[in-house]
């Protein structure tokens, strides 16, 4: 029975060292990709640095240089071009005063929508901008703008999500009983760009075995009984169960001389008569002492 218990023993712990040795390669796989992609994402995160930075100061280049611009054209240019005409009509323009002119004034731009969110390539849709006329210039007054205006928008890439593959098995559970852990993964197939939904666990794992370790040998049928012990004058036959399933842990097992492992019966009860020829085959085994103490002599005896 201890032979038995330890055997079983011994094949547990050797499930539960090739279940960690598999979790532990997985894991290291797992490592090794995830080492990877940080080299990966460090190397893709600096170069978007720079390149923000680089962005960065074109756009705050451009954009003064568009204010100075629209400063001049506004306040220079512009305020220019209505004195010049202002003089110009009053010269030229009997009975009209600068304040009969009426130039046309519109209102500010309002965007449509986009044709397109977003699209691989980054270059964006079409959009049409409208506004209308507020004030209708006369005849001596500026004509209106255009009122409609198409621009590029949303120049951006779409957002690409993370992609998984189908969960694997769980593995084999660590502990035959008392509470175990079983571990399923998957792979990483694409990896969130651009804003995309990033990935969910690459494992997970679940409570296995929780019975237990207690066990109650199991027995096997009553065997067919054994040979009378003898022809005539009383004998004995017997039957037994043997273990099938051994004892763990505090369970228990009743020996192999309990009432409920062993049955013996009376047989061949009749009297002997005196006649009788034992017909059964019989092994005879001869012990001989061959240590030092036993002489020639003594050798000679015993034969």
């Amino acid at each position: 029975d201890d032979d038995q218990e330890w055997e079983e023993r011994r094949g547990g712990i050797n499930s539960q060292l090739e279940s960690v040795a598999a979790q532990k390669g997985a894991l290291q796989t797992d490592l090794a990709e995830a080492m990877s992609a940080k080299s990966s994402l460090a190397e893709e995160q600096q170069a978007k640095s720079e390149e923000d930075e680089s962005l960065s100061k074109m756009v705050t280049s451009t954009l003064a240089q568009c204010k100075a611009a629209v400063y001049q054209i506004v306040f220079s240019e512009m305020a220019s071009a209505i004195r010049v005409r202002n003089e110009v009509v009053n010269s030229m323009i009997k009975g009209v005063e600068t304040g009969d002119i009426v130039d046309c004034q519109v209102s500010n731009w309002i965007p449509g929508e986009c044709s397109t969110p977003c699209d691989a390539k980054g270059l964006g849709g079409k959009q049409v901008l409208k506004r209308s006329i507020v004030v209708r210039g006369n005849k001596w007054g500026s004509a209106c703008p255009v009122l409609n205006y198409t621009a590029t928008c949303n120049q951006v890439k779409c957002p690409i999500d993370c992609k998984l593959s189908a969960w694997s098995s769980f593995s084999k559970c660590t502990k035959e009983c008392d509470g175990g852990v079983q571990t399923r993964t998957r792979m990483q197939l694409q990896k969130p760009k651009y804003g995309g939904q990033s990935c969910d666990a690459l494992q997970e794992s679940r409570a296995c075995n929780t019975g237990s370790c207690d066990r109650d040998c199991q027995l096997s049928e009553w065997s067919d009984f054994t040979q009378c012990t003898k022809v005539c004058g009383t004998g004995f036959r017997e039957r037994t169960k043997e273990v099938i399933v051994p004892v763990r842990a505090k369970g228990e097992c009743p020996a192999k001389d309990h009432s409920s492992r062993l049955k013996t019966e009376k047989c061949n009860e009749r009297k002997c008569i005196g006649d009788e020829v034992c017909i059964q085959a019989m092994d005879l085994v001869l012990a001989i002492d061959a240590s030092g103490s036993l002489t020639q002599e003594g050798f000679k005896g015993m034969k």
